[in-house]
């Protein structure tokens, strides 16, 4: 039984290696009964690697955006488990994140050396708030 054991997590290890990454949906949780969600939220998007700016390219300095999801989890009763209602809505994806950048900045042609994070914010578990702030470096 341990020999099979190892095996497995042998075999798993090895499907992992050359991976440096792995993508994790970002969608706002409501839990209970979603009445209604319309949104997006972070996946994966493709920047150019951290670096410096390409060839001939003038750097902007620091640049940021943010893009957010919001919902609402309302109990139908005032017990600790009682059943909610919820909706939800907010494109809180990179592209949004992106495009807040470039409407911050008229000109900028790209960015570099980019940082995400991601920001929670819960009031009683009633209302929700999770945003993607995308940092980097811009260039024209």
């Amino acid at each position: 039984m341990i020999a099979l054991w190892l095996a497995l997590a042998l075999q798993a290890s090895a499907q992992t290696d050359g991976a440096t990454w792995e993508a994790k949906p970002g969608m706002l949780r409501l839990g209970g009964m979603v009445l209604f969600f319309g949104g997006e939220g972070p996946l994966s998007y493709q920047l150019p690697a951290a670096g410096s700016a390409p060839a001939g390219a003038k750097p902007v300095g620091e640049v940021f955006g943010s893009s957010c999801q919001y919902g609402l989890s309302v109990p139908l009763a005032l017990a600790p488990r009682a059943t909610r209602l919820a909706a939800g809505r907010g494109l809180g994806g990179y592209e949004k994140a992106i495009a807040d950048i470039h409407s911050k900045h008229p000109g900028l042609k790209g960015v570099y050396d980019v940082k995400v994070d991601t920001r929670h914010l819960s009031v009683l578990g009633i209302y929700r708030k999770q945003c993607v702030e995308v940092t980097a470096r811009g260039f024209q």
